[in-house]
């Protein structure tokens, strides 16, 4: 995702994610690599697994902003659709 290459970062996450779908990190590569490809059920699937496994996260813990700001992408995309 770094270099742009969003379908490459998804082919690198999603065996991971199917080996374990708690991947937190993962999960956020795949998220922001769907939206990048504008995937918006895509992304809300990987969204909406992110934030089951951030369920029992602490409060404080990054990855939980980092999933709001991608809840706000998601919905600025369904927008413009």
């Amino acid at each position: 995702l770094a270099k742009n290459q969003p379908e490459e970062a998804l082919a690198v996450v999603q065996p991971l994610l199917e080996i374990n779908p708690r991947l937190m990190k993962s999960l956020v590569i795949a998220t922001e690599a769907s939206l990048a490809l504008q995937r918006a059920e895509e992304a809300r699937l990987y969204l909406e697994q992110l934030t089951k496994s951030l369920a029992v996260a602490d409060e404080d813990f990054p990855l939980r902003a980092r999933a709001e700001e991608l809840a706000a992408r998601l919905t600025e995309l369904k927008g413009s659709s």
